[in-house]
């Protein structure tokens, strides 16, 4: 992001069981993201903030839905998604707050 590597995903504390909730039967396989400049912005904002875990109270959730229900109910309103370049401070209260500003603010390679 601007030719700085973008912050570190997730704290070492937590990842294991993210990786465990997130884990998938399938061998990995559903839906496939574009490969243009928004599918990889999407693909780097799930990295950093995987779509199951709350940046704000580490809750990690059983799906999509319920993770998205969290966030609304418990922390309506808190800017928790940090941009993810080390360099800016702006901060989101939704995914799709940052995936604008990082579609808009900066240059993604």
């Amino acid at each position: 992001i601007d030719g700085i590597s973008p912050i570190q995903p997730l704290p070492a504390l937590i990842a294991g069981k993210t990786q465990q909730t997130m884990s998938r039967g399938d061998n990995g396989r559903g839906r496939q993201r574009s490969m243009d400049i928004k599918g990889l912005i999407l693909e780097l904002i799930e990295e950093i903030y995987p779509p199951l875990y709350c940046p704000e109270c580490y809750e990690i959730s059983s799906s999509r839905s319920e993770a998205d229900n969290h966030v609304k109910t418990y922390h309506q309103g808190s800017k928790i998604f940090a941009c993810v370049s080390p360099a800016c401070k702006q901060s989101y209260s939704s995914r799709a707050g940052l995936r604008y500003h990082l579609e808009h603010g900066h240059t993604v390679t």
